[in-house]
């Protein structure tokens, strides 16, 4: 099930999503969220870097993440496409930060920042997954599996940040679609 699904009740979080455009709400940062993924509807950013803030419409336990692009051979400028991405979890309460804490004391591969550039003062963040979307792929839809010690402990997580950390070259970055996957808490 696709929990970041605008139709069943997912929601951008304006705070945590860069850049904002507010001038043109018709080509906003929710078209990432829709199911309608046909050629040029897409958030559209300047730039090469941006984030999506997500509301899931329940807490979960993530286990993937699928972002879609149009087919290489379609596409105008393949070079908006985005390349490197990383999903985050916003970490919420007590218990779920001190098992973070522990989970991230225990790996040596933590790498750079331990939050999203956007962040809110009031959030905690555990980094779920690092992507690259690859462009050569014959596959719009590539899915990418959350870490592996996220399965091992019992986080629910409501809040996701997809951090775009550059595309494909162009000048401006066009995110088609988030799929984020999980199982509901119980």
């Amino acid at each position: 099930r696709d929990y970041a699904l605008l139709a069943d009740g997912a929601m951008v979080l304006n705070e945590l999503t860069s850049p904002l455009d507010t001038s043109n709400p018709a080509v906003g940062p929710h078209l990432a969220l829709d199911e309608d993924s046909r050629i040029g509807r897409c958030w559209r950013f300047p730039g090469s870097s941006g984030q999506l803030g997500i509301i899931t419409p329940e807490f979960i336990r993530p286990t993937h993440v699928s972002i879609e692009h149009i087919p290489r051979m379609i596409a105008a400028d393949i070079g908006q496409a985005p390349r490197r991405m990383v999903l985050w979890g916003v970490v919420d309460g007590l218990e779920n930060e001190e098992l973070c804490r522990k989970l991230d004391k225990h790996r040596n591969d933590t790498v750079g920042p331990n939050h999203p550039r956007v962040t809110g003062d009031d959030y905690s963040f555990i980094k779920l997954a690092e992507l690259v979307y690859d462009i050569t792929e014959e596959h719009a839809v590539q899915t990418y599996p959350v870490r592996s010690d996220i399965g091992e402990v019992v986080i629910d997580i409501g809040l996701f940040v997809l951090e775009i950390v550059e595309n494909w070259g162009g000048g401006s970055t066009c995110l088609y679609r988030v799929r984020i996957h999980g199982v509901p808490s119980d």
